[in-house]
């Protein structure tokens, strides 16, 4: 035997090669534009969503509300994005 069946652990099991889930249908390849762009969207509206608090807890509602309809903006382009179909109420449909 030559190759990956002449291997042998230490039980004297033959190993078994596995294969590679590069390609896997599910999973997305290294690099996808649309996952990268759904984490940067992700992060800005966290980042933004943060800023909503910070503005409500001060008092200053009219920001805190600017800032929270942004975050759902973002949300629904993320979800847009990824093939994703918002909630109708979401979109104020």
């Amino acid at each position: 035997m030559t190759g990956a069946a002449a291997k042998t652990g230490k039980e004297g099991h033959a190993e078994i090669p596995v294969p590679s889930r590069a390609g896997h249908p599910r999973e997305a390849p290294q690099g996808d534009g649309r996952r990268d762009g759904a984490k940067q969207g992700l992060a800005a509206a966290t980042q933004t969503w943060s800023e909503a608090q910070s503005a409500a807890q001060s008092g200053n509602f009219a920001d805190a509300v600017a800032k929270a309809n942004t975050v759902k903006e973002k949300a629904i382009s993320v979800m847009q994005s990824l093939g994703l179909t918002p909630h109708l109420a979401a979109t104020g449909g």
